[in-house]
């Protein structure tokens, strides 16, 4: 029982945890080409 809620709670976290750093290294490559574009 224990251990199938524990996987049910990973299963809900792992994909938002994915978005974020998915947005993240989004995020820091609009940056970096940003910062390309005005040198």
């Amino acid at each position: 029982m224990a251990g199938r809620f524990f996987l049910s709670d990973c299963g809900k976290q792992v994909p938002a945890f994915v978005t974020l750093f998915l947005l993240s290294l989004f995020g820091l490559g609009l940056r970096r080409r940003r910062e390309r574009a005005t040198d």
